[in-house]
């Protein structure tokens, strides 16, 4: 009952909220920046049962999500990335060749995780999907993770922190389910 009601009250909030950005994902006034703490918000104890709720159709029948997937895939607030990242990270099973595909069509999804490691919520799809997938679409998995590169580190400030996004991002693939050249590449990261 959560994902039909809750979840697009939450989405409109984020969507109608969104401010400041040229390029998603877009931030919003509504769910703010994630930060995690032992104190959590409403805003965050409503995410969470989200969450939960999507966690529990997913083992019971994950193609009731596919209609929400297909609008979250519609949206770009950071928020609405946040729940699609999540849904597929908990039906990596079903969903992996899809995630893959969305974000080898939209990178900036990688941008997603917490005020402290802003790909982590993405970090954790990678390494979710990684297992799941046949070799072939591994290595796209591998190639689309070592050849990212966020807006900001192709900014002139940024350029100090390039390679951050790759390395945790790749971070989350098994060493032992990479190529030659992916380890190599994540060695000279470390």
């Amino acid at each position: 009952e959560v994902v039909e009601t809750l979840l697009p009250l939450a989405l409109e909030l984020a969507e109608e909220s969104s401010y400041g950005a040229e390029v998603p994902p877009f931030r919003d006034a509504a769910w703010g920046y994630p930060f995690d703490s032992q104190y959590p918000e409403l805003r965050q104890a409503c995410e969470s049962a989200i969450c939960s709720s999507v966690a529990k159709v997913i083992k019971g029948s994950p193609r009731q999500l596919d209609e929400v997937i297909s609008d979250l895939r519609g949206r770009r607030s950071y928020f609405s990335n946040k729940i699609l990242l999540r849904i597929f990270t908990a039906g990596a099973e079903q969903f992996a060749d899809l995630a893959l595909s969305v974000l080898e069509d939209e990178t900036w999804r990688f941008r997603c995780g917490h005020s402290d490691s802003s790909y982590w919520i993405a970090r954790c799809l990678v390494g979710a999907i990684a297992t799941r997938l046949s070799d072939s679409r591994r290595r796209d998995l591998e190639n689309l993770v070592l050849g990212y590169r966020s807006t900001w580190e192709q900014t002139e400030s940024g350029m100090k922190a390039f390679g951050d996004a790759v390395h945790t991002l790749a971070g989350a693939i098994p060493r032992n389910l990479l190529s030659e050249d992916g380890q190599k590449k994540i060695a000279e990261l470390e």
